[in-house]
């Protein structure tokens, strides 16, 4: 199963108006498709992550630069697993290239 476009760009969509200072609503509506995308991915294997990492990525990003709690809780599932699956490099080997 993977992200399909339209689907992706509805939750980027509500995730960019709760960055731009939206309303109440515009806010819920992130975090309620931040819960969905939570649920979704934690059925997945890891096959499903590296074929939507980019859109994942994106999503995650946008949401962890709000200040919504509620939006971090819901997308840290997500983001921990991406860590998990694509870790940073060490500094030693940040150095070395």
């Amino acid at each position: 199963m993977q992200i399909q476009p339209s689907h992706a760009e509805s939750l980027q969509c509500k995730s960019t108006e709760a960055n731009e200072l939206g309303t109440e609503t515009a806010v819920a509506q992130a975090v309620a498709s931040a819960k969905v995308l939570q649920v979704i991915a934690a059925e997945q294997e890891d096959s499903w992550y590296v074929a939507n990492a980019e859109i994942l990525v994106k999503l995650v990003r946008k949401g962890m630069v709000t200040d919504e709690y509620p939006l971090h809780d819901a997308l840290h599932p997500i983001f921990a697993q991406l860590m998990r699956r694509f870790p940073l490099p060490k500094e030693e080997e940040e150095l070395q290239d």
